[in-house]
């Protein structure tokens, strides 16, 4: 079953999914942004909201003191002199409140500044009642030139037997052109509003489209305890736009940034998890090595005789990572051990499960220079020791010019004790040269398939032929891998020096178990076709 983690592998999808956490950032910025300007401008509102209404509070609050001083004396229901100094001696506390007044009945009958009236004055239906319990009375709009105001309105608001002129309240300052205020008083019996300051019909405004009061609605309203007293707030959304242009840009710059920032970071996150490296050293386990067996045919008997185990490792995505790629990352990591290990194991669970019974093969395994000075290495193939009549084993030194002579001979004797054969692979390079040929006491030469591949009559040809003089000079057995074609694997057994095995795609090319047993199970079918191959030739 395919690792759901596979799908971050493939480059393109690393691109898409790189591009959505830009496309996140970005809404994220963005939308963090928007909240901020969002509960700035619902600071700013409720900040305004919240004057506005101390404003409308604070001349009721300043009469109410007033009335306290009233009431602290004796009570006198009829307007003396003493009653009147009292009324004037309120009236220059520092609050505001210039006139008092004693209310009888709905009428006034004497003023801080007129003393007793001659006519009482009639103050008319109350605008909002007491509210249940008592409290205050309000007047809106009275005409108060019976009381020496000529041509003025104002309000007045009674507790008990007094009452008071009350000034009007202020507007909170100057605020931002996008949001508009109102003050008034609120009958809520009889649903009137008394509009105290501001601009109009924002009450109503904020009734009909935000009953609720709902943070950020274009309304806002606040009242006091008694829902007498309201400030209104209407926001224009159009000129909070304008308003906010730069701070728009600023914000989609700064979220493209962040948006840029977050990819690059998941990118780089990416890259780092399932980059090959990492995905190959958090599994490197059994199940994700896949063996290949490459037969290898003897020349002499014309049967196949042996197998080159070559490793693959799976990715997560289920695509083959092949030795070139992922052999260096293991070497780097110190982990060749580990891997050969694994391979040797999985290659005799295979071999011996699968194999035809009689069958006796040679499995020739590579071996990294970084194993070759491991003392734990020749422990690795006990396994297959413990079958000689199934299996000899064979190990080929790859790569051998990084090996110190030594540690390769000191490998070589080891491995004969065991009764496990040696090889030089890819006969040409490091200590596949001449020189060392005679010095490493190796079982067998394996050519470099650039010989196998080489024109006939082309001086890699004619040192084809040298080269397993030489070989054959020091008693070492040949193989000659990578043939290809039935007309190369002619020339190979015309040579005046024999080629003992012959490896390569015109044999066949590297199986899993199931076809190599099957390959292995036709006997000598092979045989049979390869001469016909040969007298069709």
């Amino acid at each position: 079953m395919r690792n759901p983690l596979g799908y971050f592998i493939d480059p393109e999808r690393q691109r898409a999914f790189s591009a959505a956490a830009a496309t996140i950032g970005f809404f994220v910025a963005l939308g963090l942004f928007a909240g901020f300007y969002a509960n700035t401008v619902d600071n700013i509102v409720d900040r305004f909201l919240n004057r506005a209404l101390e404003n409308l509070q604070a001349p009721v609050a300043a009469a109410s003191k007033g009335f306290e001083a009233l009431n602290a004396a004796p009570r006198n229901d009829r307007c003396s002199e003493e009653l009147v100094e009292r009324l004037r001696d309120a009236s220059f506390l520092p609050d505001g409140i210039n006139e008092f007044m004693l209310v009888n009945d709905g009428k006034v009958e004497c003023t801080s500044t007129l003393g007793l009236l001659a006519t009482p004055f009639e103050l008319g239906t109350p605008s909002i009642d007491a509210l249940p319990g008592g409290g205050r009375i309000y007047r809106f709009g009275v005409n108060l030139s019976a009381l020496g105001h000529q041509g003025q309105y104002a309000s007045i608001v009674q507790e008990g037997r007094f009452a008071a002129i009350l000034p009007s309240p202020d507007m909170p300052g100057a605020a931002p052109s996008w949001l508009a205020l109102e003050g008034l008083a609120w009958n809520a019996a009889r649903h009137v509003p008394y509009r105290l300051f501001g601009q109009v019909d924002l009450f109503f405004d904020h009734q009909r489209t935000n009953p609720d009061g709902g943070h950020l609605a274009t309304t806002r309203l606040l009242c006091t305890a008694d829902g007498v007293l309201c400030a209104t707030g209407s926001i224009s959304l159009a000129e909070l736009a304008r308003n906010g242009l730069a701070w728009g840009l600023l914000a989609l710059a700064f979220s493209a940034l962040f948006g840029s920032f977050v990819a690059s970071r998941f990118t780089a996150f990416l890259q780092r998890t399932f980059r090959l490296e990492a995905r190959l050293m958090r599994n490197l386990v059994p199940d994700r090595i896949q063996l290949c067996y490459q037969p290898i045919l003897d020349t002499r008997t014309r049967g196949i005789t042996g197998c080159e185990v070559l490793a693959r490792w799976k990715d997560l995505d289920g695509s083959i990572v092949y030795p070139d790629r992922f052999l260096p990352i293991l070497e780097r990591e110190k982990r060749m051990l580990e891997f050969t290990r694994m391979v040797v194991d999985k290659a005799w669970v295979e071999l011996s499960t699968c194999l035809p019974p009689g069958q006796k093969l040679q499995v020739n395994i590579n071996i990294s220079p970084q194993n070759v000075p491991d003392p734990a290495l020749p422990g690795l193939f006990d396994r297959f020791l413990q079958e000689p009549r199934r299996f000899t084993l064979a190990v080929e030194l790859v790569e051998t010019e990084r090996m110190s002579f030594e540690d390769a001979e000191h490998l070589i004797q080891r491995l004969r004790e065991k009764g496990i054969r040696t090889y030089i692979d890819d006969f040409g390079t490091g200590y596949s040269n001449l020189e060392n040929l005679a010095r490493l006491s190796v079982d067998a030469v394996k050519l470099d398939k650039s010989f196998a591949l080489a024109p006939e009559n082309s001086l890699m040809g004619e040192m084809l032929e040298f080269a397993l003089k030489m070989a054959k000079a020091i008693g070492r057995s040949t193989v000659v891998e990578g043939v290809e074609t039935p007309e190369r694997f002619d020339q190979l057994l015309k040579l005046s020096v024999p080629v003992d095995y012959i490896q390569g795609y015109f044999i066949a090319r590297p199986v899993d178990i199931r076809s190599f047993a099957a390959f292995l199970a036709q006997g000598n079918s092979w045989n049979n076709g390869a001469q016909q191959t040969q007298r069709r030739a």
